[in-house]
């Protein structure tokens, strides 16, 4: 990253991060062309680079554009430099909608009014209070003055932020399996990930050259961790992870910074040593039959505390640390006023001091994962306990210590969740022995609505795999899918035939694959309208899979929607629906509760319902459709969006415009987050929405 650039022009950093791990705080500075920095300053500026992110823009809408991308969980920070009140009064207008921004701090020209300082609500109304939180505005005359300032609230902030989203919460305290599979994608993801892991290669060189690069990318500018780096290459061993773990360096930081951010790229790149930390707890595992407790003192952001209730499912993201001794717990709850930090002295401070209490109980909770790694660690006088990654607990009791200012949490490990585990880890299986791990993970990329970071991935094994190796053919496949979810139809249909002339040498050995190469055609002309020739394809793509095998699996189960998609197109109902119920049938006896597949096929059967003037049916149809996605793909996840639409166009139908506007805007609101700007599902949403106003307006 360009650091002080005192030449006339200063060009605005690309709107995208260089790391894969990010910052819990990025900095943003704006910054007035006509009034640089004086040279004194730069050793100022560069001190922030060691502790965040820093972006550099000299205008607006790359700024915007940073935060539409930013995570939810970001604390950015906007530092307008030279720039008069008035100026930066409409620039703050435009950006205070944003949640993630937290503070504004403002160098003013010499020659204005006094400095000020004051708070805004983040809401924008008149006021503030504790209860709905404030972002700060802090205005200076002298950079010397504000960089420490700002230093000091940047420290501030990463302290508040260490420990945001160590957990996962299911809070509603009747809650039963059933209805824990409506939250799949928080709840189990690590153990999804955790078995692709095991199956993926994780301890070549490249994996660990890889980790190391971003290691060394992120602590660029700190001689301690690179030197810490350096040592972990030399001298690491898998037979030491857990002891590494344990040192106070770069490697813990980063893997639950990783771990707890839910960033699958990274986690990809941290596969080497996550998985031999897994291992070496699994074979240093606590199995002794007496019950124990194990404790840990934290510091939670009081809307994650109030998440919890007894009866509520928390499930860990990543490696949780405990101890034996309530003396060690308790010593984590220190905190250091030098930093002006908010400490918690009431139940409705910003930060809330908490102490777990942790029941460990081998009789009623065989599967638990857990080990007493005082022996191996850097830290034996801190008798810890490491829970496995993922591990899923249930609140016993809470209650709030008034004397000492503390939230006491009890928890239990809870089994609750080990038969949805047991039941993913048989789907996952199937899915490996269909597709290797390293595809796989691709396509989780896709589930998670990260298409372009899927795109990268899979152009990058097809750069690093042998011109004749037997992979090629699907990583075309792969990344004409990947196209096709982006609306790129000329891409898509470029890397489906690439993928049909690899194949077709290997017919009729390779029937399966071809026929999934057909289906994905056909399914991009089911997207550009082309019906008639959609049927052709996929019926093409079905003989296929008849040549193979009778059995159904995920591939041609997913078939059946695509295919009964072509016929809804075609306006053959009657067939579209027979295939429809088959496949409902299917599903329900081949996999987990809730799929993705599974979710298509009541979409298609609202389609069809629809058509056929079922309002009703269609109706039940989408929400079903609507509850899984929202539960297995990510919130912004343009499937979800599709099912908005089409839930628009049939409160529509009948007349309910109000409903319709509702979910048509929450399609569109989805569309342009993720979705090109001239995407067709995108424009539709559109223009439903003109029509549904125009429609409102007539009937007030």
């Amino acid at each position: 990253m360009d650091c002080i650039n005192h030449s006339k022009g200063i060009c605005n950093l690309k709107s995208r991060r260089t790391l894969s791990i990010g910052h819990d705080v990025s900095l943003i500075m704006i910054e007035n062309t006509s009034t640089l920095l004086n040279p004194e300053d730069k050793d100022l500026y560069l001190g922030f680079l060691d502790e965040c992110f820093v972006f550099r823009y000299t205008d607006l809408p790359p700024c915007i554009k940073y935060f539409k991308k930013a995570s939810s969980r970001e604390h950015i920070i906007l530092l307008f430099l030279a720039f008069d009140k008035s100026n930066v009064q409409k620039m703050i207008s435009q950006l205070d909608q944003y949640e993630q921004l937290q503070a504004i701090f403002i160098l003013l020209p010499s020659g204005n009014e006094n400095s000020v300082q004051h708070e805004m609500n983040k809401n924008n109304d008149s006021g503030c209070s504790s209860e709905t939180g404030v972002k700060l505005i802090k205005s200076f005359y002298e950079w010397k003055l504000l960089s420490t300032n700002l230093h000091q609230h940047i420290i501030a902030a990463k302290n508040n932020l260490k420990n945001a989203g160590l957990f996962n919460v299911c809070s509603s305290p009747e809650r039963a399996l059933r209805d824990l599979r409506r939250e799949l994608g928080s709840l189990v993801w690590t153990h999804t990930f955790r078995v692709l892991l095991v199956a993926m290669p994780h301890n070549s060189q490249e994996a660990k050259r890889q980790m190391l690069q971003e290691c060394r990318k992120f602590y660029k500018r700190n001689p301690f961790q690179n030197k810490k780096i350096e040592e972990f290459e030399k001298t690491y061993q898998a037979s030491n992870a857990i002891r590494w773990y344990t040192e106070p360096c770069f490697l813990s930081t980063l893997v639950n910074r990783t771990l707890r951010s839910e960033n699958v790229h990274a986690l990809y790149l941290f596969r080497y040593f996550i998985f031999d930390l897994c291992a070496s707890i699994a074979e240093a595992r606590y199995t002794h039959a007496t019950p124990i407790s194990v404790y840990r003192g934290t510091i939670l952001r009081r809307d994650e505390v109030e998440q919890l209730r007894i009866g509520s499912l928390v499930s860990t993201n990543g490696f949780l640390s405990s101890s034996r001794f309530l003396e060690v717990a308790l010593s984590f709850l220190c905190s250091d006023p030098g930093f002006d930090m908010q400490i918690s002295r009431n139940r409705n401070d910003p930060e809330q001091f908490s102490l777990f209490k942790i029941g460990i109980d081998i009789n009623l909770s065989p599967d638990v994962v857990v080990a007493d790694i005082s022996n191996e660690s850097r830290m034996p006088d801190e008798s810890e306990f490491l829970f496995d990654l993922g591990t899923t607990f249930i609140v016993t009791n809470i209650f709030y210590d008034d004397q000492n200012f503390i939230w006491n949490i009890q928890m239990t490990v809870s089994n609750q969740v080990a038969q949805l585990n047991c039941e993913y880890d048989s789907y996952m299986r199937e899915r490996l022995s269909e597709t290797n791990a390293a595809i796989l993970f691709g396509r989780m990329l896709a589930h998670l609505s990260k298409y372009s970071l899927a795109i990268k991935y899979f152009q990058r094994l097809i750069r690093v795999l042998p011109i004749e190796h037997e992979d090629r053919p699907n990583l075309h496949y792969q990344l004409a899918r990947m196209y096709r979810f982006l609306g790129k139809h000329n891409q898509a249909i470029h890397y489906f035939r690439c993928a049909k002339l690899l194949q077709r040498r290997g017919l009729p050995y390779n029937s399966y694959e071809y026929g999934m190469t057909l289906a994905g055609l056909g399914t991009v002309y089911l997207e550009l309208n082309d019906s008639k020739q959609a049927v052709r394809i996929l019926e093409e793509a079905s003989v296929c899979y008849n040549l193979v095998s009778r059995t159904y699996n995920t591939e041609t189960i997913s078939h059946f929607n695509r295919l009964s998609y072509a016929y809804y197109l075609e306006k053959q109902y009657e067939r579209a629906l027979k295939l429809l119920n088959t496949t409902l049938v299917i599903y329900k006896q081949k996999m987990p509760a809730d799929h993705p597949g599974h979710a298509q096929t009541y979409h298609n059967l609202g389609l069809v319902n629809r058509a056929m003037g079922n309002n009703d049916e269609a109706l039940t149809a989408f929400k079903e459709a609507l509850r899984m996605r929202q539960a297995l793909l990510a919130a912004n996840h343009p499937y979800i969006a599709r099912t908005y639409f089409q839930m628009g166009l049939l409160f529509e139908e009948c007349k309910d415009y109000d409903a319709a506007l509702e979910y048509t805007r929450k399609a569109l609101n989805i569309q342009e987050l993720k979705l090109p700007s001239n995407h067709n599902e995108l424009i539709l949403s559109s223009e439903l929405v003109g029509r549904l106003l125009s429609k409102t307006n007539e009937t007030m």
